[in-house]
């Protein structure tokens, strides 16, 4: 008798995948997308002679492509993981280098890795996973804000599959001089500004006429020292300048800022709040191009009337120390925005005329001016790119 043929194995022996499944399959793979195209560019910005600002702005626009597309199917926390995971930081990741324990994925995102929060290595993926879980780490009780982060599966598995961040893929300047040598001077190479900046443009102009809700997004998602929050509010600004110059920006930051009086548990000037006020001076030279204006809009009464209601509905008592520092660190942002500005040739005239320091940077750039920092480091990268010149 002749024998029948084998029966060909259905395709629904085998098994489809959840959406938890299917969500940490794209979550891992935007990160090795995004991690792929910082290799390629690592030429453009690992460059210490491009301005930061113009490398920043580089970075977002190569983020569209990997994040945009995790964002548009699960949202702002699963576009700002890939984006996290995938940043190359060379020293002291997460942010150990200036806040150790405070900041980053052993704070924030994966609080087990630091004995933040009881994770069992049982938990199953489920179709809540692009959501995150009510964050439960060493920072809980610093901010007044149910905050999210991924689940103790989710992160699990992107460890079993990725390592702890960064996962970064060799690029092509690792090993050249030049570049080795600017990578040991500076440490922001590529950050998680770039999905700040990338954000706004995503959403934009949706926070346009109120930026409030995406903030808040921002605050539950919090990962950085505030690097998403910098880029967005410079973003939105920049954009706002461009296409509605008529629109006032000290009202936007207004709405923008206003809950950050009350996002700190400990007082009501205090981490969130510096984060958005400096944020606001890069947002400032952003709509105006001109740091002046900048350093005055930093100064405007309508702030602080908008400033203290926020604080009365939090319980809080905003005070003229709390303002004054605001101020402060507001007009920072602008004077770090025309650091972060400086071309080369701009820094060969300074290195022509026997200047070096970062003091020389600031000096030259906002001596005597409102808001300009004083002594050394005052200037961030710009001092680091001067010498190099």
């Amino acid at each position: 008798a002749r024998r029948r043929p084998p029966h060909p194995r259905p395709e629904s022996a085998v098994p489809p995948m959840g959406p938890g499944e299917a969500f940490a399959t794209e979550l891992e793979h935007c990160i090795r997308e995004t991690a792929a195209v910082v290799s390629r560019t690592a030429p453009q910005w690992a460059d210490r002679c491009e301005t930061p600002s113009n490398k920043t702005a580089f970075q977002a626009r190569h983020l569209q492509g990997t994040v945009g597309p995790l964002y548009n199917r699960y949202g702002f926390g699963a576009a700002l993981w890939c984006a996290f995971y995938a940043s190359a930081m060379p020293h002291g990741w997460p942010y150990d280098y200036m806040a150790p324990g405070q900041f980053g994925y052993s704070a924030f995102m994966c609080p087990e890795t630091s004995g933040g929060r009881a994770c069992t290595g049982r938990e199953q993926l489920d179709k809540h996973e692009s959501e995150g879980v009510p964050y439960h780490g060493a920072q809980k009780g610093t901010y007044n804000v149910e905050m999210a982060s991924p689940s103790c599966a989710l992160c699990s598995r992107l460890r079993s599959r990725l390592g702890p961040p960064p996962f970064v893929v060799k690029n092509p300047v690792e090993s050249d001089a030049r570049y080795v040598r600017m990578r040991k001077q500076w440490v922001n190479q590529w950050d998680v500004h770039a999905f700040g900046e990338w954000f706004a443009s995503a959403v934009w102009p949706a926070q346009r006429d109120d930026p409030a809700p995406f903030i808040a997004t921002i605050a539950k998602y919090r990962i950085t020292n505030g690097e998403s929050l910098h880029g967005f509010l410079w973003g939105s600004l920049g954009l706002l300048g461009e296409t509605f110059p008529a629109d006032d920006p000290v009202d936007w930051v207004a709405k923008a800022c206003d809950s950050s009086f009350r996002y700190d548990a400990a007082r009501v000037s205090a981490e969130s709040n510096w984060e958005c006020a400096h944020g606001a001076g890069h947002g400032f030279t952003s709509f105006y191009r001109d740091a002046m204006k900048s350093v005055h809009a930093c100064q405007r009464g309508e702030l602080e009337a908008r400033f203290r209601v926020s604080a009365e509905k939090g319980g809080r008592r905003l005070t003229g120390n709390d303002m004054n520092l605001w101020r402060q660190i507001c007009g920072s942002g602008v004077w770090h925005t025309a650091f972060n500005s400086l071309t080369v040739p701009t820094l060969h005239e300074l290195a022509t005329r026997g200047k070096s320091s970062d003091q020389d940077v600031s000096t030259f750039i906002c001596g005597g001016r409102l808001g300009c920092p004083v002594g050394e480091g005052g200037s961030d990268e710009a001092g680091a790119r001067l010498r190099f010149v």
